[in-house]
């Protein structure tokens, strides 16, 4: 069984799969957007081939994203 975190990172993989393909880190942050509707997921990053920070999503402590 999976948990929901394990589906949210398995959704936001799949979903970030065509922006990262063009180099888009637009298209990647606005998949990372729809984690505000995800009160428990503080912060999410998503890695290019390299290991580096690709995109971000950051929740504040007021429960607005940045």
């Amino acid at each position: 069984m999976i948990t929901k975190s394990q589906l949210e990172a398995s959704l936001v993989s799949r979903y970030c799969v065509v922006p990262m393909v063009f180099a888009r880190e637009t298209g990647v942050r606005e998949v990372l957007e729809n984690l505000r509707e995800t009160p428990y997921i503080l912060q999410a990053h998503v890695y290019d081939g390299k290991g580096k920070i690709f995109a971000s999503y950051y929740r504040d402590k007021n429960g607005g994203t940045k």
